[in-house]
């Protein structure tokens, strides 16, 4: 580590006491404000790390196969899985969410303020639609203090606003292994509303056998600005994926001589699933003096799940989910002045209503009910923060938060015992964060957090057959500490970051032989993360680009023993790449023309806890072109993409400690995608 830690102290003295020349050519930067934080905050005074994209990165010239295609440039954050719509999208940031075999965990992700975390802390992307997102923001570090249930940080998704005169868009696009995508929205604004609705369809084959999927999903988002510093935000979200096939892991043998074939018995036990989701969420805001706001948030989602499992003893699963919740914050600023900041305080009420069946899986078809129980979830949390700066050039955090998560199982398959039963997990979530602008546009931070992460309803099952929770199972318990700096100085922008994480009780997957293909859990001793985050954004010229990001991630077990006594101290935790490089040349210019290359090189992963497996070293390159043609009444933009422009063999997805070592999932091989986007404004000619 030693290494590592001389580069950062390096680029921190010079983020702190250097000046990079700028090109008056490309003008300065404008200031970038997060909202995650819970209080809205320029990026530059936030004495935590973070990063915002914008809706060109998202959208413009990407198939949108996923949010990931806009996220791999991120520093500390590792992206998988784009091509498993079974399993959904991995996203680990600083090692959080490594565990997860699908979904995302350890990470709070928010859509348009509404949370699409369920309270017991697993989260899913397959019900946010790329195509009608237009803003992300990540939170690098713990969370707790903020948003309870999540150690790893926030991904908060918000969606496109109307345009500001009426405008019907059409997107289409076609590509490689089947891939098709259509997009239609409708958007607008009338007086104090702005609304926008969307429907897109996206059916594709797969790079690998069994690996076909289709997404149909529909949004309607309503703004009302009710005057008086009030304003209303309504959405909601349905998605349908009626089939996402699993094609699942296999071991290197199969991978190195046929990457696109599927497992075996994933095939013969029709692995995968099927699932409708609908999400409603009001957000309010009102101004009730000049100094005290506030912000009243509500949500329901009803989700239904149909998967299957490869193998055949309770492989088939059924699955009736309805998650709800509410909050209320409130923003004051004890004196007129200022001089006193900020304090924020609220709550947040979330519960979970699961009924879970498992069936015989007779090869893709239910056989006998094996378990039939119903899971609830209550999380109950409270936060106070206090944001005040004590000077023009310190910004200040102090944020505590208390939260009760229980889980309850009531067990409705009685004839084996009944296996019903409860759990309670409670905390308490520290924060301190301090930020010092050493000069303009110079600034470095440091914070220290408390978090902790339960395990998930799904991560709670007993490994066997028998319903219940595992109570063996305790939450992970994080202390990090994180010293970081940003530079901006006319067009470029650099930041950089050191952290370590002392983790207690981490939940590491395992599979058994009996259910491969299914994780359970158990928790290690105790880890150490350490790690360096470094990224520069420069626009050398108006039409000129420029992205590089560097991660550095050693995460190792410090106190492991398995109760079958195998000691894996000392080993790096699976799930995390050592290395990681990403670079980006884009060109833009006045006339609609587009053009970038993006490189992403991942080092190799470790697979299981012996640190006997790893994937290879790779370098994945993406390119994107796209002209916009502007005529008397449309605006239109032809793209071309190209994803591993190389064509090279590479895991897209990895499969931690799992059974027969089917460690791998390839990632498909060259593969291009030709599309368009049409708008067509009111009062065009």
């Amino acid at each position: 580590m030693q290494t590592p830690i001389r580069l950062l102290v390096t680029l921190l003295s010079a983020t702190a006491l250097y000046v990079i020349p700028g090109h008056a050519a490309g003008g300065e930067l404008e200031e970038i404000v997060v909202t995650a934080t819970r209080l809205p905050q320029p990026l530059e005074s936030l004495p935590y790390s973070a990063d915002v994209v914008e809706v060109g990165e998202i959208q413009r010239a990407r198939p949108l196969l996923g949010l990931d295609e806009a996220l791999q440039g991120l520093p500390g954050l590792l992206v998988q899985n784009r091509f498993n719509f079974a399993q959904d999208l991995r996203i680990s940031v600083r090692g959080f969410g490594a565990r997860s075999a699908f979904g995302i965990r350890g990470i709070r992700v928010l859509v348009d303020g509404i949370p699409a975390t369920l309270p017991d802390g697993q989260s899913g992307v397959d019900g946010i639609d790329v195509g009608a997102t237009g803003r992300i923001e990540l939170l690098r570090g713990s969370s707790g203090a903020r948003y309870g249930n999540a150690g790893g940080g926030v991904l908060l998704v918000e969606t496109l606003p109307g345009e500001p005169t009426p405008t019907v868009s059409l997107r289409g696009a076609i590509g490689s292994d089947g891939y098709e995508r259509q997009q239609v929205s409708l958007s607008g604004m009338s007086g104090d509303w702005n609304y926008r609705t969307s429907v897109s369809d996206l059916n594709y084959d797969g790079y690998r056998e069994h690996s076909a999927a289709r997404n149909r999903q529909a949004s309607v988002r309503l703004a009302h600005d009710a005057g008086e510093g009030s304003d209303w935000l309504f959405t909601v979200h349905h998605t349908d994926q009626p089939e996402a096939f699993d094609p699942g892991g296999i071991n290197l043998a199969q991978a190195d001589a046929n990457p696109r074939s599927a497992r075996d018995a994933n095939i013969t036990f029709g692995a995968g699933e099927a699932l409708e989701q609908t999400r409603l969420g009001l957000r309010y805001r009102r101004a009730l003096s000049d100094r005290t706001r506030i912000l009243w948030r509500q949500y329901a989602t009803r989700r239904t799940f149909d998967g299957f499992l490869p193998f055949g003893n309770s492989g088939a699963i059924d699955l009736d989910r309805m998650f709800f919740g509410g909050g209320l914050q409130v923003e004051h600023e004890p004196d007129a002045s200022g001089h006193w900041g900020t304090l924020v305080a609220g709550i947040d009420v979330d519960r979970q209503r699961d009924k879970r069946q498992r069936f015989n899986n007779d090869a893709g078809q239910r056989a006998a009910l094996t378990l039939d129980q119903n899971e609830r979830v209550s999380a109950n949390g409270a936060f106070l923060l206090w944001q005040l700066e004590p000077s023009a050039a310190l910004n200040l955090e102090v944020a505590l938060r208390y939260d009760s998560v229980d889980f309850d199982v009531d067990d409705q398959f009685l004839s084996n015992g009944d296996d019903g039963g409860s759990l309670t997990f409670d905390a308490w979530s520290p924060s301190l964060g301090l930020s010092w602008a050493v000069a303009e546009g110079r600034t470095i931070y440091a914070n220290i957090a408390r978090s902790f992460e339960t395990p998930t309803t799904t991560e709670l099952a007993n490994p066997g057959t028998e319903g219940g929770f595992n109570t063996s199972l305790d939450p992970q318990i994080a202390l990090q500490f994180e010293l970081g700096a940003r530079m901006t100085l006319g067009v470029h922008s650099l930041s950089a970051a050191l952290y370590r994480i002392d983790l207690d009780d981490e939940l590491i997957p395992f599979e058994l032989e009996q259910f491969p293909g299914r994780d359970f859990f158990a928790n290690a001793g105790a880890t150490d993360r350490q790690g360096v985050e470094f990224s520069v954004r420069s626009t050398w010229h108006p039409n000129w680009f420029t992205e590089f990001s560097y991660t550095f991630s050693d995460f190792e077990f410090s106190d492991f023993v398995t109760d079958d006594g195998d000691d894996f101290s000392g080993n790096r935790v699976p799930g995390s790449a050592r290395h990681q490089y990403f670079g980006k040349l884009q060109y833009a210019d006045d006339s609609g023309w587009l053009g970038a290359i993006e490189v992403a090189r991942v080092g190799p992963i470790t697979l299981n806890n012996q640190n006997t497996v790893a994937t290879e070293t790779f370098t994945r390159i993406e390119l994107r072109f796209a002209r916009t043609i502007e005529t008397s009444r449309w605006r239109l933009e032809p793209f071309v993409a190209v994803s591993n422009a190389l064509d090279e063999a590479y895991t897209a997805n990895a499969r931690i400690n799992a059974f027969g070592s089917r460690f791998y999932e390839p990632g498909p091989d060259r593969a291009v995608f030709v599309g368009f986007e049409a708008r067509l404004a009111s009062g065009s000619r």
